[in-house]
């Protein structure tokens, strides 16, 4: 088991010597963009995240409407089932 982990601790210090040797500039992440195609991409992330934003908030809209409707017949119900109840204790009241 000692021998495995040495075999990797050489492989990183080989790493960080290789790391070391290359310190000329900033460190590249092997995509060589140009400013076009930056912009492109930024536009690109802008749209989606519109897109993203404007659809969770139709959700949201959507569930509102959904919950109003629910608490409207909910109430609905309640009064309808007051107006029962308040006409059976009359005519229960008259006998």
């Amino acid at each position: 088991m000692s021998s495995s982990s040495n075999k990797v601790v050489d492989m990183f210090s080989d790493e960080e010597k290789n790391v070391s040797d290359s310190s000329a500039g900033p460190p590249r992440s092997g995509l060589d963009l140009s400013d076009d195609d930056i912009e492109r991409y930024r536009k690109a992330y802008d749209l989606a995240y519109e897109f993203g934003e404007r659809k969770l908030r139709e959700q949201g809209s959507q569930e509102r409407q959904t919950i109003e409707k629910g608490a409207s017949e909910q109430r609905k119900t309640e009064r309808t089932q007051e107006a029962r109840d308040n006409a059976q204790a009359r005519r229960a009241y008259k006998f």
